[in-house]
């Protein structure tokens, strides 16, 4: 897999990381009183990927693929 697969976006404010189409930072969208999360890209090797999904991170819609992924 090469690096580039692993582009992510990681909020400024509390470090959740997700899918690098989303807009918004997924905590922002569960608290109202929440001030606007900044998303930021970042590329992450798969071994940062793998540490991120265990400590539940890692907020994705495509959570098969990704597992099916790791898992090789």
């Amino acid at each position: 897999m090469t690096k580039e697969q692993w582009k992510w976006n990681k909020c400024k404010d509390c470090g959740t990381i997700t899918d690098i189409d989303e807009k918004e930072c997924p905590n922002r969208r569960w608290l109202s009183d929440n001030p606007a999360h900044e998303l930021e890209v970042v590329e992450l090797t798969s071994e940062e990927v793998k540490k991120a999904w265990k400590e539940r991170r890692i907020y994705t819609k495509r959570w098969g693929d990704l597992e099916r992924e790791l898992s090789q």
